[in-house]
């Protein structure tokens, strides 16, 4: 009882959190906007592959480092918003229970450390640049600094826990006895193509809904270019593609024969995967060239983390035998870009249009909780 009442408490506090950032980046405060977002803030999570989900929400062990640990972070996270937005830093209480918060999300997941480090250290640069031109106090530049050194050694500390040598020694001669000894060329061709599958396959609905808003960004645009249109036309082929997936005539433009030491049968279907790997860093660019101010570089960089953090599975012997759990904190991130996006979208498209995608993602989010419902009342958690 205790862990589901801890899960509902953070479920509480993720949406809090989520619908605070909409307030701290949008100046659109309307009434009908608020609704949709709290909506969005609410059932975006649920578009998650259900495996990943499941795992990750109704294991007790799987809540408990993804779930948790993700909404720890987030909270982290909110005190550099300040920095970000150029806000004077005045609360004491506020920054070091963030420090605090840092220190336990990196040093408590793998994932969670290295996308917080890597945010930090890119804020710390924004900041020495702001500080050079004098639009960032010196206050600031020092609480980045401080924020970044902590995310780091947290994370290193994680990294460097006692018995972790031993844990992996002992996964890889359980799981993977060849991990190390393969040629580091195919063992790269290896985890293309699992973080491809991933990504591709697992994701849920998550990079299916984030292509498809980045398109209407596009579309709804005053003013596009020839690499904005190439960009939205590629992501819609993607969305397209990833929607039929499952479909037996479509097989073979995603299948990326992800299992270990398994041979692609004809070097044609590397054709495929640079298509995918393509789609990805298109994806992972598209906010920057799209606005082309900071906010813009911020979405690309939540983005880079959510494939960077599902790539960094493969290096844990594990990769196949943990389940989709692994994915919780990549899908995780990519949402929290796809609620700043939704934010962005109410404000340029036309508000019968934004009604149709808020009901999509309530649609299928409603979906996926009542399967987690029931679940939850077999006391079983679903893996397919």
């Amino acid at each position: 009882f205790w862990h589901h009442a801890v899960s509902i408490l953070l479920y509480a506090a993720m949406t809090l959190l989520l619908f605070g950032l909409y307030q701290k980046f949008s100046k659109n405060q309307s009434t009908p906007k608020k609704y949709f977002m709290l909506i969005n803030a609410t059932a975006l999570i649920y578009l998650m592959h259900i495996s990943t989900l499941s795992t990750g929400l109704l294991w007790v062990t799987g809540s408990m480092n993804y779930f948790w640990i993700c909404v720890i972070g987030l909270a982290s996270l909110y005190p550099l918003l300040l920095i970000l937005k150029g806000r004077r830093l005045s609360s004491w209480v506020y920054l070091t229970s963030g420090l605090l918060l840092t220190a336990v999300a990196s040093s408590s997941q793998e994932q969670v450390g290295a996308i917080i480090a890597g945010l930090t250290s890119l804020l710390l640069i924004y900041a020495a640049y702001g500080y050079a031109k004098k639009k960032i106090e010196k206050a600031s530049l020092l609480w980045a600094g401080g924020w970044f050194i902590t995310a780091l050694s947290s994370f290193f500390i994680s990294l460097r826990a006692p018995g972790n040598s031993l844990r992996l020694t002992s996964e890889v001669n359980y799981w993977l006895p060849d991990f190390y000894k393969v040629p580091l060329a195919h063992r790269i061709d290896y985890d293309v193509r699992w973080v491809l599958d991933a990504l591709i396959h697992h994701s849920g609905f998550m990079f299916i809904i984030l292509w498809s808003v980045i398109v209407l960004l596009t579309i709804y645009k005053k003013r596009t270019t020839l690499y904005e249109k190439l960009i939205a036309s590629v992501l819609g082929a993607a969305a397209i593609l990833t929607l039929g997936v499952g479909h037996r005539s479509l097989e073979a433009l995603s299948h990326f024969y992800s299992a270990w030491n398994t041979p692609v049968p004809s070097k044609s279907a590397y054709i495929i995967f640079v298509f995918w790997l393509l789609v990805i860093a298109i994806t992972i660019i598209a906010p920057a060239i799209i606005y082309r101010n900071i906010r813009g570089v911020l979405y690309s960089a939540l983005i880079a983390a959510s494939v960077a953090s599902t790539a960094l599975i493969c290096l844990s012997p594990t990769m196949y035998a943990s389940g989709w759990r692994t994915l919780f904190v990549p899908m995780f991130c990519a949402m929290i870009v796809i609620f700043l996006l939704l934010s962005d979208l109410f404000d340029v498209i036309p508000r019968k249009v934004y009604m149709v995608v808020v009901a999509t993602i309530l649609t299928l989010a409603s979906a996926q909780y009542l399967l987690l419902v029931v679940a939850l009342l077999k006391g079983s958690w679903l893996s397919y």
